[in-house]
């Protein structure tokens, strides 16, 4: 019942003399705005109040949380055709995908986050939690943050023990007052939307992240731009994309994090009418997803799809990898093997924006080659020369340093090249 009461109330928001007053200075810049696609349902039938979205790693699958239906509705990219559901879950409200494939569902009913297998739709751990989850984000360790409406618990932190176990949550208190929604996590920088306080704040991680060391909240984005900010998302670029309840808009800020706090300044705004967000989600290249509902809370419920801004300077989309098994995380592969010819192709899976670093040794364990390739999240591929290489044995190594700071290592592997 609460969920429906937090719909039939939006008017009261929108139509607040102070708020309208603080949203007319910026002034949004079409270009960056627009609409290319709207959807009602899919596999599951028509949404039913919607939470929050997630674009997988490769930026092949959407999903979206479809809450009062009690599912997670799948959708290929970039057409939004229908792919399937995960059903069985308990008013899914927040939704994150974790660095290892896996999506983790933060539920408003049930009291819990539950990390699921995208392919399968097998639950493969459940995490309860104190009160229902308004947000979770998984960061480079695996660690599970899920925000809480709770008057006393704001944000728990479930400790990841490999394989697939979850220790016992550690609190991150904000202030009494605060109402945290959409989380981020950014290298050592988590980032909450403060709901009711009209408010971004950014809480900094010192000294190693097993020790969960926070610093006081700080507010980088305030009223000035924001109105009841729900989810949040980041592109590759630091661009800060927020779910504007109370105005009915997404609020883009452009990103720059510094030390700390990070600064954000105003770019663009995108408004769809009567239509108030309340999830967003943005792919490698900039294109926006927006679950949007209804401010009357009778329907439709909608994702609409936003082309990238122009005026942004994405990385230019590379060649990808159109086989039928894609590597995923922590894998890669070089083919054909044997290499035959002037060329062989390595795929891999980058988890953010940054450098591949591909190198080679010879049976003598002598370095043959090395080539480096900059490249967006996602599946990618690098095609590289092996007419100088004689025919035998080869040993590769890939190392993956992002643009964060955030390095991956793959184990050593090998191919053949015949000539």
């Amino acid at each position: 019942m609460k969920r429906f009461l937090f719909l039939f109330f939006f008017l009261g928001p929108i139509s607040h003399p102070s708020l309208v007053s603080a949203q007319a200075t910026p002034t949004a810049t079409p270009d960056c705005c627009q609409f290319a696609q709207t959807i009602t349902g899919g596999t599951g039938g028509n949404f039913y109040i919607l939470g929050n979205l997630s674009v997988n790693n490769s930026g092949t699958t959407l999903c979206v949380a479809d809450n009062m239906n009690n599912q997670v509705q799948k959708f290929l990219l970039p057409g939004l055709v229908p792919a399937g559901v995960i059903s069985g879950l308990l008013q899914p409200e927040s939704l994150a995908m974790g660095g290892d494939g896996f999506l983790y569902v933060g539920n408003y009913g049930g009291y819990q986050v539950n990390k699921i297998d995208l392919t399968s739709g097998a639950v493969t751990a459940t995490m309860a939690t104190a009160g229902p989850v308004m947000g979770v984000v998984v960061d480079s360790n695996g660690d599970v943050y899920a925000s809480i409406e709770d008057p006393l618990v704001k944000i728990l932190v479930f400790p990841f023990t490999p394989p697939n176990s979850y220790g016992i949550p550690v609190t991150l208190n904000l202030y009494p007052s605060a109402s945290p929604r959409g989380l981020l996590k950014r290298g050592n920088k988590l980032f909450v939307s403060d709901y009711d306080n009209h408010q971004i704040l950014e809480l900094d991680q010192s000294g190693p992240a097993t020790a969960y060391n926070f610093s006081l909240p700080q507010t980088v984005v305030d009223i000035t731009y924001l109105s009841y900010p729900d989810q949040i998302a980041m592109d590759s670029l630091n661009n800060l994309y927020v779910a504007c309840t109370g105005n009915g808009e997404v609020v883009v800020l452009n990103g720059n994090l510094s030390p700390a706090p990070s600064v954000f300044s105003f770019h663009h705004q995108c408004s769809n009418g009567s239509m108030s967000p309340h999830g967003v989600a943005v792919d490698g290249m900039g294109t926006i997803y927006e679950g949007a509902n209804d401010v009357f809370g009778a329907g439709p419920w909608e994702v609409l799809k936003i082309g990238p801004c122009p005026l942004f300077n994405f990385p230019t989309p590379t060649p990808s990898y159109n086989g039928a098994n894609p590597p995923d995380q922590g894998n890669c592969f070089i083919y054909p093997s044997p290499a035959r010819g002037d060329q062989a192709t390595l795929s891999y899976n980058m988890a953010e924006s940054g450098a591949m670093e591909l190198s080679l040794w010879n049976q003598n364990g002598e370095l043959s080659a090395k080539i480096t390739d900059q490249k967006p999240p996602g599946v990618q591929i690098t095609t590289f020369a092996i007419s100088g290489l004689s025919s035998g044995v080869y040993f590769y190594s890939v190392a993956l340093n992002y643009d964060s700071g955030k390095h991956a290592r793959m184990k050593t592997k090998k191919f053949a090249v015949i000539h």
